[in-house]
């Protein structure tokens, strides 16, 4: 967003627009019910509409505005839809004896009470009844069993329907997450096929070596580095996170755009070391921040950050001006597209707020403030101002 003193007309970049207009059809559609077929006609007919304005070489942006926007409706019309077939309705009958059958679809989460994953459901079997099955639910178990993304299992437990209350109950609906199995002592977990490979599984054993790495330093210690280098806080004792709490300095926990940078910038150096070429460089740390990406558990703060570090190489490798504003709307899309609950979520709606506010407010603060000529003053008095 840039303001002309020559021209009182604020410029708003079109791939921002469109992002704005990709999120007012998610939130559209979650609020006013309205049917697929219509929105499919009519984003067809946006499509034909687009179409016939390019080939007459005519102004096609509110076309490709209203497209965005069908597209937004479209996605969180298929999402908040269960199929047919969807677990959820069965889990509302609260059956004590469950059998699912599908595939581990997250990273397996250890907490103070036990382990959990996300199943996606294949098929069902519940007393005599056996059939197939969609959805998703969340598995909560305690069991020394070996299980990793992509893993084929049969799940025995109690079946029940996600409350809407709470925080993390809310959380999982807004997932598309209906559902929960609590598997008990007496249930049991049957792994039918390891995944031979995945980035995600990949990454998910990368994650668990390096936790391993931390084991000789002593807590809390370990527990911070895990949490700050690996996002997972699950070992972190509860006083010291109510520390961080109560100091506002929590947000160091969270892996954001300052881990990201930190990151570019040791692998910027680390891969000049090795003399390798300019482009190799920066397509290497590119591949190598998806995969901490997948690492962390692909949190809406780290794949915003990736993606706006990506965007920032890239504009090198292409010699194309970094424009700040539409690396910001075009990780909004790429997460909202594959998760549009997130646009619900109080920490996806902070964390873009406040990159927008320090790229927007500090520069006018900076330009506000006397100049400063010395190089430590001027980075001392920048990073006051972001930090403020």
């Amino acid at each position: 967003m840039n303001h002309n003193p020559d021209n009182p007309k604020i410029y708003i970049p079109f791939l921002s627009l469109s992002c704005l207009s990709f999120i007012a059809g998610i939130i559209f559609a979650r609020y006013i019910s309205v049917g697929f077929f219509v929105v499919y006609v009519m984003a067809l007919s946006a499509l034909l509409l687009l179409f016939y304005l390019h080939i007459r070489q005519k102004n096609c942006g509110c076309a490709a505005i209203l497209i965005f926007f069908l597209i937004g409706l479209l996605r969180q019309i298929v999402f908040a839809s269960p199929g047919a077939d969807d677990i959820y309705s069965l889990s509302e009958l609260k059956l004590r004896k469950v059998s699912l059958y599908g595939t581990v679809a997250s990273q397996i989460e250890e907490g103070r009470f036990g382990k959990s994953f996300v199943f996606d459901v294949k098929g069902v079997k519940a007393g005599r009844l056996k059939s197939r099955a969609s959805g998703k639910v969340y598995v909560r178990f305690n069991k020394r069993i070996n299980l990793n993304y992509g893993d084929i299992l049969t799940v025995e437990g109690r079946l029940k329907a996600v409350k809407n209350e709470g925080y993390f109950n809310k959380g999982l609906i807004r997932k598309g997450i209906r559902s929960i199995l609590a598997v008990g002592r007496k249930d049991w977990i049957a792994i039918h096929k390891k995944h031979s490979f995945s980035i995600i599984r990949l990454a998910a054993l990368t994650k668990e070596k390096l936790k391993k790495r931390f084991q000789n330093i002593s807590s809390p210690a370990k527990d911070f580095l895990i949490a700050f280098i690996l996002g997972d806080r699950s070992g972190l004792d509860q006083e010291v996170y109510s520390v961080f709490k109560q100091t506002g300095t929590v947000h160091v926990l969270a892996i954001s755009g300052l881990h990201i940078g930190i990151i570019i910038f040791i692998l910027i150096l680390f891969l000049k070391a090795l003399r390798l070429k300019l482009k190799s460089r920066f397509v290497i740390t590119i591949l190598l921040l998806v995969f901490y990406s997948f690492m962390t558990g692909l949190r809406p703060s780290v794949v915003r950050a990736v993606v706006m570090g990506a965007v920032f190489l890239l504009s090198f490798l292409v010699k194309r001006e970094y424009h700040i504003y539409n690396s910001l709307a075009l990780s909004a899309m790429i997460i909202l597209f594959i998760w549009p609950w997130q646009i619900f979520d109080i920490g996806f709606q902070l964390s873009f707020i406040s990159v927008l506010g320090i790229v927007s407010i500090s520069p006018k603060i900076l330009f506000l403030l006397p100049g400063v000529k010395n190089r430590f003053l001027r980075f001392l008095q920048i990073s006051l101002v972001i930090s403020s």
